[in-house]
């Protein structure tokens, strides 16, 4: 259409221009006047229809252009939202920081302000105990008050005759003002290894009137050697003591060597007395806490307490060495005994003929009782080499028994590699109890995890700070370790995301009864439910836990592999009570721990507690014909992985 309107146009100015020239031609003014106007409207209309096509030619353009400007503009306020969302979530995100560091930061305030009050209040107290006035400063390398006051009082109490330190300073002199207190005999000594640290130690004693009661001696540091490696250590030759009954480690410091404390119990354990209280300082560094961990698997001692002092403590007891059973000596010729069932016995042996029925209950109380009362003559049962979780799959795994795999022994959660780690594992503090600080953790795919132990979704981070709030706390050890979170068998798997706990009341080689315990993904015990079985896997009704059993509960699938491995255990164990948790699983029976004292509430229906006292007194009996004592002394100890 434009170019025809264009071709008429030029066709126009054409006709124009010929009548002008025919009019000049002939000389007729007139129609040369009349041509000219000609010419200018057909120029006038041939501008007009030009600006018009131009204006529609335009239109076009920006019509054409209008969907394009269009989508660049709803891009451009798209990406505006998208910025101005994720300002908003930045801005969120900190805030939360903020108020997360605000919390943690009056948090850390409000506990050192009450760490700081604990040790003025502990140093007022010591003071007034010790009655020498106003003591030293206890800062820095010194002994911190609530240690200073505890090892007052063990000194005060009189048991302590023979006390030694290693290292000395403030500690020194409360030990030498108790010892002058209770003025009841007793004298310590202190080593020192720098010559002029022991002088200055003299004179503080000096000072106080209370020299006589504490010998420094200056004991340089001479290389010792334990399991082929050598430490600097104090030269104990210089001590001419023995028969300690209280141990303070306090030295050497670790600038001399982080591990320089480490022969402190190889050195001193012929100088110790059966029944004597170790104590260690600065049981909070990680050297200290890696020396502990040694010296009880070496079988060296057993942690007693762990007093929450402002640099941490550990005291300690010595494990018994060998020595002969209580009971019976073993024959020439071994004897094997086998189950019994307790029907097979006229009753008069169980009730008429005593006046008393047999009791689970009462003979676990009479083994805390022995334990107790062994301890005190210097005795450790063997069966305590197992109780730990490590000894426990050791001795698991060297019979065949299925452990869950390992990812890491120990080490700071912190510093966990968690993409090193696979889709399901579980989190568990070293030396921790109950289900606190422990994670059953499953990937989702997004970064987060599925918590199995309490149903919620967590994140990395989550799981790190909450574990260090409970460490802040003194609530989990720092140091945890990771193994593989077990998966249910295939029947449950779509119910459960981890396997019932199967809980075996095992008498000698022989389960009883079982415990099956199911958590439904929750960390609230009120929502755990329970059911009890006897070793045919018939339900024995309500046994405890009343509100809350659920007698739905179907029979573990491979139940019967579970009750085997009991046996096998309860014959290596040869003890006439244990407590075993293993897991049927995917893979098979898989052991959890062993449980020589099982906690409260240990309150059983009139009928088991019998039936169960009746298996304690026969495993009693099957061991003492076998010539197997039920109080062995702590053999050496196993191997762990």
């Amino acid at each position: 259409m434009t170019g025809a309107v264009v071709a008429t146009a030029v066709v126009g100015v054409l006709l124009a221009i010929a009548a002008l020239a025919v009019a000049a031609a002939d000389g007729d003014a007139l129609a040369a006047v009349e041509a000219a106007v000609l010419l200018v409207v057909v120029l006038l209309v041939c501008g007009s229809i030009a600006l018009q096509v131009g204006r529609e030619r335009r239109a076009e353009a920006r019509a054409r252009r209008a969907p394009a400007v269009i989508d660049a503009g709803v891009s451009r306020v798209r990406d505006e939202q998208v910025v101005k969302a994720q300002a908003d979530r930045t801005v969120a995100e900190l805030s939360g920081r903020i108020s997360q560091s605000e919390q943690r930061a009056a948090h850390s305030i409000a506990r050192s302000n009450d760490a700081l009050y604990r040790q003025i209040e502990c140093r007022e107290v010591l003071q007034d105990l010790l009655g020498a006035g106003v003591l030293p400063p206890m800062r820095s390398f010194a002994v911190s008050p609530d240690l200073a006051l505890d090892l007052a009082r063990r000194v005060l109490d009189g048991r302590a005759a023979t006390i030694v330190e290693t290292g000395s300073g403030v500690s020194t002199l409360v030990i030498a003002l108790a010892l002058q207190r209770r003025a009841s005999g007793g004298h310590g000594w202190a080593l020192e290894h720098d010559a002029s640290y022991a002088e200055r130690t003299r004179a503080l004693l000096e000072h106080y009137g209370c020299g006589e009661f504490v010998t420094v001696v200056h004991a340089p540091l001479v290389p010792v050697t334990v399991d082929g490696a050598s430490y600097p250590f104090y030269d104990v030759e210089r001590l001419p003591v023995s028969g300690i009954d209280l141990l303070f480690i306090d030295g050497p410091p670790a600038t001399s060597n982080p591990r320089a404390r480490f022969p402190a119990l190889h050195v001193f354990r012929p100088l110790l007395d059966p029944s004597a209280v170790i104590v260690l300082d600065d049981a909070d560094r990680p050297d200290e806490r890696g020396i502990v961990e040694e010296w009880v698997g070496a079988g060296l001692c057993e942690v007693v307490a762990r007093p929450r002092h402002e640099k941490g403590t550990v005291e300690l007891a010595l494990h018994a060495g060998p020595a002969p059973g209580l009971d019976v000596q073993p024959d020439d010729a071994p004897v094997t005994t086998s189950w019994v069932d307790p029907s097979e016995f006229d009753n008069t042996l169980w009730r008429e003929r005593y006046g008393v029925r047999a009791s689970y209950m009462y003979k676990l109380h009479e083994s805390k009782r022995r334990r107790a009362l062994l301890r005190h003559f210097g005795h450790r049962q063997r069966i305590w080499a197992h109780n730990s979780k490590r000894d426990g799959y050791a001795l698991a795994e060297s019979l065949g028994i299925g452990i869950p795999e390992q990812y890491v022994a120990s080490t700071k959660l912190s510093a966990v590699d968690w993409a090193g780690l696979p889709e399901r594992f579980v989190i568990k503090p070293r030396d921790g109890a109950a289900n606190r600080g422990v994670y059953g953790l499953i990937a989702q795919g997004d970064g987060s995890y599925l918590d199995a132990l309490d149903g919620k979704v967590k994140r990395q981070s989550d799981v790190v700070e909450e574990y260090q709030r409970l460490v802040a706390d003194r609530l989990v050890n720092e140091r945890c370790a990771i193994e593989e979170l077990l998966a249910p068998t295939p029947d449950l798997a779509e119910d459960i995301l981890i396997p019932d706990d199967l809980k075996i009341w095992c008498f000698y080689d022989e389960p009883v009864v079982v415990m099956q315990r199911r958590m439904h993904g929750s960390a609230n015990r009120k929502r755990w439910t329970f059911k009890f079985w006897d070793v045919g896997w018939n339900d024995l009704g309500p046994v405890k836990y009343e509100d809350r059993l659920d007698r739905s509960l179907a029979a573990p699938v491979g139940g019967d592999a579970v009750l085997e491995a009991c046996r096998v255990i309860g014959r290596e164990l040869a003890v006439p009570f244990v407590r075993l948790d293993l897991y049927d699983t995917v893979r098979g029976p898989v052991f959890g721990e062993v449980s020589v004292h099982p906690g409260p509430p240990e309150v059983w229906r009139d009928d088991i507690d019998e039936l169960m006292g009746k298996h304690w007194e026969i495993a009693e009996a099957r061991l003492l014909a076998e010539g197997r004592s039920i109080s062995e002394p702590l053999p050496a100890p196993r191997p762990s992985r």
